[in-house]
């Protein structure tokens, strides 16, 4: 089975690629607001008061939602400069292909 050069593949790779950037910051700084909340609850429960347990899982969850974006920003970063490297190759291998073709054409004339 030969497999053939498909640009339209390279563009879905980085449709993907920005869709995943976009929602990626949402599902880190969710995460970190569950495990800030659950870790500064847990502390605040320890030393057993229940003001303490709410005020240290919101605390520690607000630290953690700004964690979270912050990864979640630079991973997005990352995947939309994927998806950037994936569409500067389509493009150079247009221009080339382009370029051969336009000198195949002159020279045959």
């Amino acid at each position: 089975m030969a497999v053939e050069y498909d640009p339209s593949v390279i563009y879905e790779f980085a449709e993907r690629l920005y869709s995943r950037a976009t929602a990626i910051a949402v599902l880190y700084a969710a995460v970190g607001l569950l495990f800030g909340a659950i870790g500064g609850g847990a502390v605040g429960f320890m030393a057993g008061d229940l003001g303490m347990a709410v005020l240290g899982a919101l605390i520690a969850g607000g630290f953690g939602v700004a964690v979270g974006v912050a990864g979640g920003i630079e991973k997005g970063f990352q995947l939309r400069l994927q998806a950037q490297q994936a569409l500067c190759q389509v493009k150079i291998e247009e221009s080339v292909r382009h370029t051969a073709s336009t000198r195949a054409r002159d020279a045959g004339q």
